[in-house]
């Protein structure tokens, strides 16, 4: 009979991860008691009681080995877990017996803490990169030359262009366009590469203009030649939105002539330096 309690104290110590040295004596009253704390600082204790072999004398015996493992399920604060046994008073107990046994107390507590519910981390989206964005613009212009070298060739002006933005270009692309001179039937058509950017990816207030090509000119008695083209502007942005911008430009133009020679008789014609000022709005 004291086989079997023997057997069912060590199948229950190995339950509550409690293993104890085996005392040989007559009988014995064993308490093991283990008390869990909880997060709400609340504690639960449960104490299970049996009779193992006795040792001859009464004191009080500790388990000697504790060992308390945290479960997945219930956080546990602290364990402390201690098995007390008594005897009877007038038992007897042999040095070798008394050097197997501990001394006075075992504590165990878990140093590490479990957490009953895992900590909600926020979900943070990794930067995605910008992709690359070209647009397609087009506008087009209403403008006026002022004839700065005497020629009494001011004119009105239309301009139309097309091409691409893309980051701090706010136009690269391609134009066309008519000078009609308001004093005499000279025309000019040039024709130019544009270039239009404020050196920066976000729209600012002043931004520069930038075209180069050819000059078509129509002159009098029938003469044309083709001669440079050549413009730097000052723009000044002014309604926008999300699809447009109306902008002025304020600049110097050069329009390139040359002599030609009519009936034996050389027509001298000079380049032109133009002020010109342009409304425009582009897409």
């Amino acid at each position: 009979m004291m086989r079997v309690f023997a057997i069912a104290l060590l199948v229950l110590c190995s339950a509550l991860g409690v293993s104890a040295s085996t005392v040989v004596a007559d009988t014995l009253q064993v308490n093991v008691t283990v008390e869990v704390v909880l997060p709400d600082s609340s504690r639960v204790t449960r104490t299970v009681r049996s009779e193992v072999p006795s040792v001859p004398y009464s004191r009080t015996v500790i388990v000697p080995e504790v060992v308390v493992e945290p479960v997945d399920t219930v956080p546990v604060n602290a364990a402390v877990v201690v098995a007390e046994t008594t005897a009877p008073a007038e038992a007897y107990v042999s040095s070798a017996e008394t050097d197997s046994l501990v001394t006075d107390s075992v504590c165990a507590q878990s140093d590490s803490i479990p957490t009953l519910l895992p900590v909600a981390t926020p979900y943070i989206k990794p930067p995605v990169p910008d992709p690359v964005r070209v647009h397609f613009a087009w506008g087009a212009e209403l403008g006026s030359t002022v004839d700065l070298s005497a020629h009494d060739m001011s004119s009105i002006d239309f301009n139309a262009y097309f091409g691409l933005r893309y980051k701090w270009l706010s136009l690269a692309g391609v134009g066309a366009g008519a000078d009609i001179m308001v004093s005499n039937s000279c025309r000019t058509y040039p024709v130019f590469g544009i270039v239009r950017t404020d050196f920066s990816r976000f729209v600012k207030l002043i931004f520069l203009d930038l075209r180069g090509g050819v000059a078509l000119n129509y002159l009098p008695a029938n003469v044309s030649q083709r001669g440079a083209y050549a413009s730097v502007s000052v723009g000044f942005n002014l309604a926008r939105s999300a699809k447009f911008r109306s902008y002025v430009l304020a600049g110097y133009t050069y329009v390139g002539r040359k002599d030609v020679v009519v009936n034996e008789r050389t027509a001298e014609y000079s380049p032109l330096s133009m002020a010109s000022i342009r409304l425009g709005v582009a897409f």
